[in-house]
């Protein structure tokens, strides 16, 4: 209900506590904003808004309150107030005290999916548009919380949704002095209309902008600084359009990059900053009908974001390959600020035998791996590939990364650069789920999506032994520290013991329903724990044929949470789990009791780790973030 109020509760304590997070939705457009303090920085990371400090990057703080993606931000230009939208069931709007990071108003007018956020230029509106199966706009007063106006714009306007729409002081009389009524343009598509609202009695009037003789499809646009005279819009085209706002007519267009001009901004002095798909950031000055670059540099990924400060002396820039950089507008000099994955993260490690290591290696959706220095949680190497394709899977040492791809490749990089140096083309069909490296480092064990562990030899490359008894794609593979028996476990419920000198099973365990997907083996290399599509925590003994004991993966009476990943510490003291709920918990191993629990993912938990020293633990989900506890 619109209007509503809310107060942020405070969560309980608790042993776990969350220390630090990396993640950025690089794929959603005007996903980054630099606050107008130029402090803080607010970027969206999956259902949470994160807001991280540009001098500190252990300082950050979370707004949580959605329920799916968000789709849309907006900070007002005191930076007293932050709007944000999402998609999904419960496609709210939710206005937050900035500062306070409390919740002040939940709107729930819209449906689907908030295309886009604005406030006015004083701040007391707001501005929100649904998707094409809302088809609504809304203008909210911020002090109340109701609405001001609203309207269906589509299909009777746009024949598709609003995509970008931004406040533009107040409309102008004949001799250009303000009126009492605001100003806001509007696009959709290759719709693009310059709107009039009246506050007071909520009536909206729109002016079609005539772009003859082109014809564009607009992704982005921003208004003149130099009293609104002039609207700056991009295009799909890879130009962008300027328009007089007075009379409506297109005065002409500035080619810029490929792929389109994904992101743009109006300086003063008439310049404005546009950005490209191509990775293209370009500095121009526009004077009626002439532009003139004075700029140009160029970034990896497409800049989906693009956020200046209020004097207009430095730009925040994020790519949808990650990369957040801080650019100063007078020699468009860079300096990167942060470096994330963008999609779902699938796996996480630390460094193989190496009990010291302060290090971790991530596997992205995104195509790329990144290793982690918990120090300062800067990305110290990332590989990629040209070729289409992602790691599923991965585990380094101090000189060598080895990651399990879906293409069905073992790929190899040096762990200081990221450089290629190896590769097994062909290792399993359908893709490479499970890896793992001997302690002698000699050879692989690796499983496939389609149920095959084959064992390989590093020096030469050379399949040693194809071990083909699992029905259904192979989830983990764990080689015990004799190097001699291996353990694998699918999601056809089998949990099988390999002797890998003689080639043969030699024990099974089978869990009752439901695929496995994740173990963990205790120190002794006796006792292990499984988790799967039967959600329960199974406790096996290699001695014995049956389970031990199994347990319920949530406290909570009639709660089920598919566990994805199941982690024990060196010490064996606890055990941490993750899954469908998104709650990372800890287990103590003795007790098998909950001591510990906390949320921070907007969706599936991938996996959990912890680091050597077993304080701190690593969790990777979906929405694309990798999250690190403090135990």
């Amino acid at each position: 209900v619109h209007g509503e109020q809310f107060k942020m509760q405070a969560a309980p304590t608790n042993m776990i506590e969350l220390d630090h997070a990396i993640g950025y939705s690089g794929d959603v457009l005007n996903s980054i904003l630099l606050h107008p303090m130029q402090k803080d920085y607010t970027s969206i990371a999956g259902a949470n808004i994160l807001i991280g400090d540009l001098s500190d990057p252990h300082k950050q703080r979370f707004l949580k309150g959605h329920d799916d993606q968000v789709t849309c931000i907006a900070i007002s230009h005191n930076g007293k107030l932050m709007a944000s939208g999402q998609r999904g069931d419960n496609a709210d709007v939710i206005v937050w005290n900035f500062d306070q990071g409390q919740l002040l108003y939940k709107l729930s007018e819209h449906d689907d999916m908030i295309t886009t956020l604005d406030f006015s230029h004083d701040d007391r509106l707001l501005i929100s548009c649904g998707s094409q199966v809302d088809g609504k706009l809304f203008i909210w007063d911020m002090t109340t919380g109701c609405i001001v106006a609203t309207t269906t714009v589509v299909p009777g306007i746009y024949p598709n949704s609003i995509t970008c729409a931004r406040f533009g002081g107040f409309t102008k009389d004949i001799k250009l002095r303000a009126t009492s009524k605001y100003q806001f343009a509007a696009s959709g598509g290759q719709k693009l209309a310059v709107w009039a609202l009246d506050p007071f009695t909520g009536d909206l009037k729109f002016d079609m902008i005539n772009a003859s003789p082109l014809v564009r499809s607009y992704i982005c646009f921003a208004f003149s600084l130099n009293n609104e005279a002039a609207l700056y819009a991009g295009t799909t085209s890879g130009d962008f359009c300027v328009f007089q706002v007075k009379n409506k007519l297109l005065l002409c267009s500035q080619p810029v990059c490929a792929k389109g001009v994904t992101s743009i901004v109006a300086l003063q002095g008439d310049k404005v900053v546009a950005g490209g798909g191509d990775g293209t950031l370009a500095l121009f000055l526009v004077k009626e009908a002439v532009c003139q670059m004075l700029s140009k540099i160029e970034f990896l990924g497409s800049l989906y974001g693009l956020s200046s400060s209020p004097d207009g002396l430095q730009l925040l820039a994020a790519t949808d390959k990650g990369f957040i950089y801080r650019v100063r507008t007078a020699d468009f000099s860079k300096m990167l600020l942060s470096e994330t994955h963008t999609k779902e993260v699938l796996h996480a490690i630390y460094a193989v035998g190496n009990k010291d290591s302060e290090r971790f290696l991530t596997s992205s959706a995104d195509g790329s791996l990144r290793l982690w220095d918990a120090n300062d949680y800067s990305a110290v190497t990332r590989c990629a590939i040209l070729t289409p394709g992602n790691p599923l899977v991965s585990l380094f040492t101090e000189e060598v990364i080895l990651s399990g791809w879906s293409d069905g490749k073992i790929r190899t990089f040096r762990t200081d650069n990221g450089d290629p140096l190896w590769n097994i083309d062909n290792a399993h069909k359908g893709g490479v789920s499970a890896l793992d490296l001997s302690h002698n480092n000699k050879f692989l064990v690796s499983g496939g999506v389609a149920g095959e562990v084959r064992v390989w030899e590093i020096k030469t490359k050379d399949l040693v032994t194809h071990l083909k008894e699992h029905t259904a794609k192979v989830t983990n593979v764990h080689i015990f520290a004799d190097d001699t028996f291996a353990l694998s476990c699918a999601k056809d419920c089998c949990i099988l013991c390999w002797d890998l000198k003689n080639e043969r099973r030699v024990t099974a365990h089978t869990q009752r329903m439901g695929g496995i997907n994740s173990i963990a083996v205790c120190g002794d290399e006796r006792v292990y724990l499984s988790t799967g599509q039967e959600r329960k925590i199974t406790f096996w003994d290699l001695r014995q044929s049956t389970a031990t004991k199994i347990i319920n993966t949530s406290p909570i009476a009639n709660e089920d949470d598919e566990l994805q990943s199941v982690a024990l510490p060196l010490d064996n003291k606890y055990f941490a789990t993750g899954g469908t709920l998104g709650i990372v918990r800890v287990w103590d191993m003795a007790t098998q009791k909950v001591i510990g629990e906390a949320k921070a993912h907007s969706g599936v938990i991938t996996c959990v780790t912890f680091s050597p020293d077993g304080k701190q633990i690593v969790s990777t989900g979906t929405d694309g973030m990798t999250m690190i506890w403090n135990l």
